[in-house]
């Protein structure tokens, strides 16, 4: 009861005052842990079921190596883990089962300075994944190579969101020595709102294209964007700018339906960043039945600014 239990990749404290019970059986040799297998903990939001961790002694100290876990349940989140640390403190995670909460690693804010984490390769495979306060995706399989200055070399998802297949590909082209990127939706609006990138688009498909230039540097990433067939409700900022130059399409903005587009296309330069992404639009345009506009701009994910006119 005294004692705070923390899981820090998924933000979980247990705070002294809060009861649970830890069990487990601890092999040693010379007062060096070699194993510890049946590991089990117990607190009101975590249930952690049969936990296995090998070590290795190096130099007289004992050095986790690899493990396993048959059930992890904190809160929603429902998996079995498994995880081996290899040369270079390389961190390889399997994570497997009915339900993954990813809001943790999603929503996580990078840190100022260097990054201070171990390189990481993880795959995961689930039933259900929450990426939102708001929504699920579902069937969702991932690929992420982490390297270890914190930048993504290779990314790699296949999912359901709404009524249709969610796709993105962020990996090198070794023949070519670049990076290239595509991103699918068949159902744009709640692929947007499921990430929560913008919560007021229904419907519609999107597709994103890009790669990084030959020589040059492989985190920054050049291609085009597009988006068909979609409707645009309850945006107070396009509310203002429709009811000034089109009184006739405000009724439809603000209405179940919104505002109809048949296309949105632009140009876009993508800078992955430690500290946090950078992202540049340009030449932007759309097309619809009451409305059509151009667009340019920034948006600055470390400073949380987008400017866009």
């Amino acid at each position: 009861k005294p004692a705070t239990v923390k899981v820090m990749p998924f933000e979980y404290s247990k705070p002294p005052g809060v009861y649970g019970v830890v069990t487990c059986t601890a092999i040693l040799q010379k007062g060096a842990v070699q194993e510890i297998k049946d590991l089990n903990v117990k607190t009101p939001e975590l249930d952690v079921k049969g936990g296995v961790m090998v070590f290795e002694d190096v130099r007289g100290v004992s050095v986790l190596r690899r493990g396993n876990i048959e059930r992890v349940k904190l809160n929603e989140t429902d998996t079995m883990l498994d995880f081996e640390i290899g040369a270079g403190g390389r961190l390889k995670v399997g994570l497997r089962g009915a339900f993954f909460d990813a809001r943790p690693f999603l929503k996580k804010k990078r840190k100022k300075g260097p990054y201070d984490g171990p390189p990481v390769l993880s795959s995961v495979d689930v039933a259900k994944m929450r990426s939102s306060d708001t929504h699920i995706i579902s069937k969702a399989k991932i690929y992420l190579d982490l390297n270890k200055i914190g930048l993504v070399d290779q990314l790699e998802l296949d999912a359901l969101a709404g009524k249709g297949a969610l796709y993105m590909r962020l990996k090198p082209d070794p023949a070519r020595g670049v990076t290239v990127f595509r991103f699918e939706a068949d159902d744009a609006g709640e692929a947007l709102r499921a990430f929560d990138v913008y919560k007021n688009v229904r419907g519609g498909k999107i597709a994103l294209s890009g790669e990084s230039l030959p020589g040059k540097s492989k985190y920054a990433i050049f291609g085009k964007a597009q988006l068909s067939d979609f409707n645009v409700v309850n945006a107070p900022a396009l509310a203002v700018l429709v009811s000034a130059i089109s009184p006739t399409g405000l009724p439809m903005l603000l209405s179940n339906d919104g505002l109809y587009f048949s296309r949105l296309e632009s140009k876009f330069a993508w800078y992955l960043r430690q500290p946090g992404d950078i992202y540049e639009v340009s030449d932007g345009r759309t097309s619809g039945s009451s409305l059509g506009l151009t667009f340019e701009g920034r948006i600055n994910k470390e400073a949380g600014a987008v400017d866009i006119k």
